[in-house]
C-alpha cells in the first residue's frame, strides 16, 4: 500500500515522502490499511521532527531506519517500508529561512529584534538551554468536520430521505474544505490557481469530482458497517443533491473511484490536472490525505449512529 506523507516548515516550506508499505504475509484489508496507515503516521512524526529542529533533510534509507524504529514491533514484524522519493518545496533564494536548511554551531546568533515579516530564525536549541516544552512542537489542530452532529438528533424511524438530506450539508461542507486544502498546497509559480474561479466549467467538474471521491467513500463505510447497500445507496444519493444544490448525481464518477484501489491519489491527479498543474498532484495528495482520515473517522461515526435509526429489515 502507498501512502504520500507531506510536513511543512514554520516558513512554509514543504518536505514530502511517497512511501510503500509491503506485506509479509496476507492480511486483511482493514488490518493492512491501518498498519499502512501506522508507518505514515511514523514518517510524518520525523518529518516534522526533522523540521523543527533546524535539521537537514534525511535519506531515504535514514528515514527508513527511523520509521521502523519508532512503529509498534507487531507492525515491524508483519510489515517493511520502502521509500520511493522525499520532495522538498521551497525557496532556494533565501535559503537562511528555511528551518531545515539552516543550521547553526553551538553559538546561536543574537534574536532578531523584530519578526515583522514573518521569518523566522531557525535555530536548533540544545536540551540544556531550554525546557522540553519548548522543543516539542505543538501538535496539529484536529481538523473538524459536520459529519458527527449530523444525525445525532434524528429518532429511529426517521425516514431514509430525511436523513440523507440531513447529510447533505456536511457532505457539502467536505467538499469544499478538500477544494481549499488541495488548491492551497500547489505551487504558486507552478499553476494559476485562479483557473479554478475564472471558468466556470473547471469549477463544475472540479465539485463533481470531489463530490463523486466523497460520495463513494461514504458509501464505503456505511455499507462495511452493517448498512444496507440499498438504503446506504440512497443516503449518499440524497445527499449529493444537497451539496450539490440539485445537480445530477455523478453516478460514473462514483463508480470510477469505487473500483479504484487508490481513491486519494486518482483525487489528486484529477484535481492537480483541472489547473494544469499535474506534476503538484504528489503534493495535492500530501494536503489532502489528513483531511480524508478526518473524513473517514467522522463518517464511521455517523455510521454507528445510523444503525440505530434505520431499521436492519428496510
Amino acid at each position: 500500500m502507498s501512502r504520500l506523507v507531506s510536513t511543512l516548515s514554520l516558513d512554509g516550506d514543504r518536505i514530502s515522502a511517497d512511501l510503500v508499505v509491503q506485506f509479509h504475509r496476507a492480511l486483511s484489508t482493514a488490518t493492512a490499511e491501518s498498519l499502512a496507515d501506522e508507518f505514515a503516521r511514523a514518517a510524518t512524526e520525523i518529518l516534522g521532527d526533522q523540521i523543527s529542529q533546524g535539521e537537514v533533510p534525511l535519506s531515504k534509507e535514514e528515514l527508513v531506519a527511523r520509521v521502523m524504529a519508532r512503529v509498534t514491533a507487531s507492525a515491524a514484524k508483519v510489515a517493511e517500508l520502502e521509500v520511493k522519493g522525499l520532495y522538498v518545496l521551497g525557496s532556494d533564494v533565501n535559503a537562511s529561512r528555511s528551518t531545515y536548511r539552516s543550521r547553526y554551531g553551538s553559538s546561536p546568533p543574537p534574536p532578531a529584534r523584530s519578526h515583522g515579516s514573518g521569518a523566522i530564525t531557525a535555530v536548533r536549541p540544545s536540551s540544556a538551554a531550554l525546557p522540553a516544552s519548548v522543543l516539542t512542537p505543538p501538535p496539529a489542530p484536529r481538523i473538524r468536520t459536520l459529519w458527527p452532529r449530523a444525525v445525532a438528533h434524528c429518532r429511529p424511524g426517521t425516514p431514509v430521505e430525511e436523513l440523507g438530506a440531513l447529510l447533505g450539508p456536511p457532505l457539502r461542507d467536505s467538499v469544499a474544505s478538500a477544494i481549499l486544502h488541495s488548491f492551497v498546497a500547489v505551487d504558486p509559480e507552478a499553476a494559476d490557481r485562479l483557473v479554478l474561479f475564472s471558468a466556470s466549467n473547471v469549477v463544475r467538474d472540479v465539485l463533481l469530482e470531489v463530490c463523486a471521491c466523497f460520495s463513494s467513500a461514504a458509501y464505503r463505510i456505511f455499507a462495511s458497517n452493517d448498512i444496507e447497500q440499498r438504503v446506504a445507496s440512497e443516503l449518499v444519493r440524497a445527499a449529493s443533491s444537497v451539496a450539490l444544490d440539485g445537480e445530477t448525481f455523478p453516478a460514473d464518477a462514483v463508480s470510477r473511484y469505487m473500483a479504484s484501489e487508490s481513491p486519494v491519489r486518482d483525487l489528486a491527479t484529477r484535481l492537480a490536472a483541472a489547473i494544469d498543474a499535474l506534476d503538484m498532484a504528489h503534493l495535492v495528495q500530501g494536503a489532502l490525505s489528513p483531511y480524508c482520515e478526518a473524513f473517514r473517522d467522522d463518517v464511521t461515526t455517523v455510521a454507528g449512529q445510523l444503525r440505530r435509526l434505520v431499521p436492519p429489515d428496510r
